[in-house]
């Protein structure tokens, strides 16, 4: 009973830490700008833009990375790489999406073989909304709690590589979007 009443509890604080977040996306939003313009294409490729961006329906912005790996770093025998951490906030739940490719994957495609992608080229990663929570009910089933308008990707590499981010909207209407690109070894 104590150990419901304590997740009960850290549920609530995390909603209070979270939740303002996601109510101060709608009134940013309309504070859209065409200040600056995305890439189009890998060669347009830019950092990312700090304000709201609007993408119109079925397109594609590119924004580019280069992430640096320390291979000479003493202080770690295993010499782990640090972690990027990409994030697409959204104004409507699953539009617009992006996926992460490497420079090695745009160069040389994998290609997987089952049904869901049609043989066609696998990005190095897909943004998936973040969790929060997973609960069980009294059966033992499990259901994930998710933030259905904050897309997430985290990786790393032992190499040194440019890496681009592709915002899609595989809808017919126009969205909106503010991306994040961090971590220690990167560089817009």
């Amino acid at each position: 009973m104590a150990a419901k009443m304590t997740r009960r509890v850290a549920k609530f604080l995390l909603a209070l830490l979270v939740l303002p977040a996601l109510w101060a996306a709608p009134v940013q939003a309309q504070e859209i700008t065409a200040s600056a313009t995305p890439g189009t294409g890998r060669g347009s490729a830019g950092a990312p833009l700090a304000e709201w961006v609007e993408l119109a329906g079925q397109s594609t912005h590119w924004y580019k990375f280069k992430y640096e790996y320390d291979d000479n770093d003493d202080s770690d025998d295993d010499n782990e790489p640090s972690q990027v951490v990409v994030e697409l906030r959204t104004q409507t739940a699953g539009c617009p999406k992006f996926e992460v490719w490497s420079t090695r994957d745009l160069d040389f495609p994998r290609y997987e073989d089952d049904d869901d992608d049609n043989g066609k080229p696998q990005p190095t990663g897909r943004g998936t909304p973040l969790v929060i929570d997973t609960e069980t009910d009294d059966d033992g089933n499990e259901t994930t709690v998710t933030m259905p308008n904050l897309l997430t990707w985290a990786g790393g590499s032992k190499a040194s590589e440019t890496h681009y981010v592709l915002v899609k909207n595989t809808s017919q209407q126009a969205c909106a979007y503010q991306l994040k690109i961090s971590g220690p070894d990167v560089h817009l």
